[in-house]
């Protein structure tokens, strides 16, 4: 892309699990603690923020557009907050809007904005973007259809929002694909089980028996076996965002930013040998691919596999520490620049989805450390 696009912080909080330490708190709360830590890597005011995408694939009973609630409770007064119910690749469906806000392709780029009394006009150059995903399945209500109408006799039908919203396909019967599914889940809870917590987490503050308690690191899914390995992740409670910014007002503020944005794309990406740069780039260090629904990512990972320089999927993914749907993509791109920033810098690239429309990827880079 011919604009710059910098991203000045990323954050995350740990990934709990469905009715675990992180049930208590709403997608709206999570998404505000991942927000705030955000705004404080970067050195920035919430105040100098001005746009806010979320995506949020359980949004039954949040109240309208969540996203603004979630700004609002990060101190974020924003001209513009955003919703997407894309599934499982709403947040990084928001990350690409944002991407494409800032590059003048998004929606109306002059807004104005009261202040204090005083009024300004608010150009593209100006923006501060604040996009990623949130979802809480512990949250997420039971639904009764036939309610409004009234059940007249017989049975009153229940709906789990969780799973009817969650948007996956049926289970791949390819045995190949399964073997390989077994193979990806095992190793992710591996990797997930042995992983520190990274420096882009912000602890969430619940409250326990004992009162107040910070909950640090992700809950971790339990260890599956290959007989009853799950058709998709795990549905789990979470968020994460990156703050963006063009590479102009990422000097007026003075900020340091972690890295820059390659490339971006909302559908099918496109990947693979016979892709064009910067999806096919030789010095690619590593590659998160969200895991939500086994076939997927086995289908994104096979074009990275014979690459044994790449480091794919790190710290595991949303097998091994399960998935909160709209937040996953954007989880995914996190570790994705926690890993390169453990690499001293480079290229990555973060997908996301099942395919088609529903799929999203984003290429970086991560800046080598002053």
């Amino acid at each position: 892309m011919a604009e710059e696009v910098l991203i000045l912080g990323a954050a995350r909080t740990p990934v709990g699990r469905l009715n675990g330490a992180l049930a208590s708190v709403s997608a709206p709360e999570l998404a505000a603690v991942a927000m705030k830590e955000a705004a404080r890597q970067s050195g920035v005011t919430t105040r100098d923020i001005t746009e806010v995408y979320l995506g949020c694939a359980f949004g039954a009973g949040l109240g309208t557009n969540p996203a603004r609630k979630a700004a609002e409770q990060a101190g974020i007064a924003p001209i513009a907050a955003a919703t997407m119910a894309g599934g499982r690749s709403a947040g990084l469906q928001a990350v690409v809007l944002g991407i494409r806000a800032l590059c003048g392709r998004g929606p109306a780029r002059l807004a104005s904005m009261t202040d204090m009394g005083e009024r300004r006009q608010l150009a593209v150059t100006d923006s501060l973007v604040m996009a990623g995903g949130m979802d809480s399945s512990s949250s997420s209500p039971f639904l009764i259809p036939d309610a409004r109408r009234g059940s007249r006799l017989g049975h009153a039908r229940m709906l789990d929002s969780v799973s009817s919203d969650a948007g996956l396909p049926s289970q791949s019967e390819d045995q190949l694909v399964l073997v390989r599914q077994v193979q990806v889940l095992l190793e992710s809870h591996r990797r997930c089980m042995a992983t520190t917590p990274a420096r882009e987490i912000a602890p969430v503050e619940v409250r326990g028996r004992k009162g107040m308690e910070k909950v640090t690191r992700d809950e971790g899914t339990h260890a599956w076996e290959p007989n009853s390995m799950p058709s998709s992740a795990p549905p789990a409670d979470g968020a994460a965002v990156v703050l963006l910014a063009r590479d102009e007002r990422a000097r007026e503020l003075k900020a340091s930013p972690v890295g820059r944005i390659l490339a971006a794309c909302a559908g099918d990406p496109p990947l693979g040998p016979d892709s064009g740069p910067p999806w096919a780039d030789p010095d690619l260090k590593a590659v998160e691919v969200a895991e939500d629904w086994p076939p997927a990512a086995v289908r994104w990972m096979r074009h990275y596999l014979p690459r044994v320089s790449i480091r794919l999927n790190a710290h595991g993914g949303g097998l091994g520490r399960g998935a909160p749907a709209g937040a996953s993509g954007a989880i995914s791109l996190v570790e994705l620049i926690s890993t390169l920033r453990e690499l001293k810098g480079g290229k990555g690239i973060c997908v996301a989805g099942t395919w088609g429309d529903d799929a999203a990827a984003v290429c970086i880079e991560v800046f080598p450390p002053a």
